[in-house]
């Protein structure tokens, strides 16, 4: 991508942009992206442009000839701004270090009338005078200095965000001080002004990612209006001045979408660093198969899921919140692209994904049918029973509600109506009735074979086991039966990182990563690593 796109746009190109969050570098990605929206700010574009007023000639970043142009353009850009930016009363983030600012950020998010936030805000800032200065100009004028109350309601969506800028800005200038106490440099107060000030220019605001969606959303529709028109000419000269391809500006955008759920819903102190990758990856990834399915481009896109985001989701400690927020209400379905099965440790947790998933198969065609094998994995097989008899669909509630359990005569209807349903290709359903019947081998190889949807095949093992020891052999069984093929198939190093710190293979697992794939040589280090677990146990291997 970097050779095909040449040097002078590769530094905003959303290859580039994912591959510093995969490599752990967020702030590198967010410097990036406000290296654009600068550039792009200082193309007398004060507003957001309209398909009409659109100027040809201001549409991207000028091409650059060498690097050194390109660092004086940046330094040009910086100072630029650095008018408005006083202009609006930035503040020092140091004001606030002993500020109480985590009160004032759950004040923002919390879900209440606005008098009532307000009230408890003016009661903060009477306290504490310095949290006044998270209000921007307009929200000044919105405050009585003698009564110590507010005259009408401030943003608490723009103090949500003014919080977010000074906590990573705060974190950023640690992470410095720390460095420069550990190296020992003997730097001068007036080059770590400097450095502050430059750190503070690089971090982009939620603010400034909706303003540069909001300009690169305006692109993509003219350039797809003049794709649609009679002049391929004038539609590739659009395609070369946004230096970017239509899919590849598409991606873009999901990325920035991405970033500012980031910023915008104060997630940045509930991840540790590898939730926050796999947030910005899974919440791309998710977003792009979402719109290709909206737009009819499923399959014709090329943004697989990077394997490495799921290894970063393995070794989470914030897997519930990734779970929560990590992807957009309506795509839930792509989770399981995502692979859950391979890295969310609690079983609780995954049948709260797939109940999301029924109820929004449910939401979207009202057909029971649809969301029957989300609900069995689920364990509602009663709530199911009732979508059918509120859609008049009497027999199939009824028979629902037997006891398969106990009951052999329920469980073996259970398997004749799933071959019928084999027989109509309507496979999901057809693996929903083999788990009543429990016919779990039957629900699998129905998924490995005719569906080839081995993420779910593994999901079904972990939700339909009750047993934990027998669960996990089984587990273990289609990892290396069905998953590691695969996995040694398409060279996925992420993949088979997953399955083998799954079948606690820890040593293999980090071999994986860095090695030269030649399975002969790591089914030799497998088969080393197994006799070592039996003669020191697996309690020494785990720590």
């Amino acid at each position: 991508d970097w050779i095909r796109s040449g040097i002078s746009v590769v530094y905003y190109h959303p290859t580039s942009v994912m591959q510093a969050i995969l490599a752990g570098q967020i702030l590198e990605a967010a410097s990036l992206l406000k290296t654009l929206y600068l550039e792009i700010k200082t193309q007398s574009l004060s507003t957001v442009p309209s398909a009409q007023n659109l100027s040809l000639d201001s549409l991207t970043p000028a091409t650059r000839e060498s690097d050194s142009d390109f660092e004086r353009d940046v330094d040009t850009v910086a100072s630029t701004l650095k008018g408005i930016e006083e202009r609006k009363g930035r503040k020092s983030a140091e004001a606030f270090k002993d500020a109480n600012l985590e009160s004032v950020k759950k004040l923002a998010v919390l879900k209440v009338s606005n008098a009532t936030k307000t009230l408890a805000l003016a009661k903060l800032i009477v306290k504490e005078p310095v949290l006044l200065q998270l209000l921007e100009d307009e929200g000044l004028d919105t405050w009585d200095e003698g009564k110590g109350a507010f005259r009408s309601p401030p943003d608490f969506d723009a103090i949500k965000g003014k919080i977010e800028q000074i906590e990573l800005l705060l974190s950023s200038k640690t992470c410095e001080t720390v460095e420069e106490d550990q190296n020992g440099n003997g730097e001068d107060d007036q080059s770590a002004t400097h450095g502050a000030n430059h750190k503070e220019e690089s971090v982009i605001t939620a603010a400034e990612v909706k303003e540069l969606l909001s300009y690169l959303e305006t692109i993509q529709s003219r350039i797809v209006q003049e794709s649609a028109g009679e002049n391929p000419a004038e539609s590739r000269r659009w395609r070369t001045l946004v230096g970017l391809s239509v899919e590849e500006t598409r991606f873009l955008i999901r990325l920035l979408r991405a970033f500012s759920c980031f910023l915008a819903n104060g997630l940045n102190s509930s991840f540790d660093l590898p939730g926050k990758i796999a947030f910005l990856a899974f919440r791309s990834y998710c977003a792009v198969k979402d719109a290709d399915k909206a737009e009819g481009m499923e399959g014709k896109t090329s943004h697989p899921l990077p394997s490495v985001a799921m290894c970063y989701a393995l070794h989470s400690d914030s897997q519930e919140v990734l779970l929560e927020h990590g992807i957009e209400a309506g795509a839930e379905a792509c989770w399981l692209e995502c692979w859950p099965a391979l890295w969310v440790h609690r079983t609780s947790h995954l049948r709260d994904l797939v109940e999301k998933i029924g109820k929004e198969k449910m939401k979207r065609r009202q057909v029971p049918m649809d969301a029957a094998l989300w609900y069995v994995l689920a364990g509602k097989v009663k709530v199911l029973a009732a979508l059918f008899k509120a859609s008049q669909e009497t027999k199939i509630a009824s028979f629902l509600l037997r006891d398969f359990d106990n009951d052999e005569g329920s469980r073996a209807a259970a398997c004749k109506n799933a071959f019928t349903l084999v027989g109509k290709h309507n496979y999901e359903a057809a693996v929903a009735f083999f788990i009543l019947a429990g016919r779990l081998r039957d629900a699998v190889d129905l998924l490995v074979r005719n569906m080839s949807e081995l993420h779910l095949a593994l999901l079904v093992v972990r939700l339909c086991t009750n047993d934990a020891t027998d669960g996990e052999v089984k587990k273990q069984s289609v990892i290396r039966e069905v998953i590691l093929p695969h996995a040694y198939r398409r060279g996925d190093r992420g993949l088979l990182h997953a399955c083998y710190w799954n079948m606690e293979l820890f040593a293999t697992s980090s071999v994986v990563l860095w090695s030269i794939l030649d399975q002969e040589r790591l089914e030799s280090l497998e088969e080393q690593e197994e006799r070592e677990k039996h003669k020191v146990g697996s309690s020494l291997l785990t720590r």
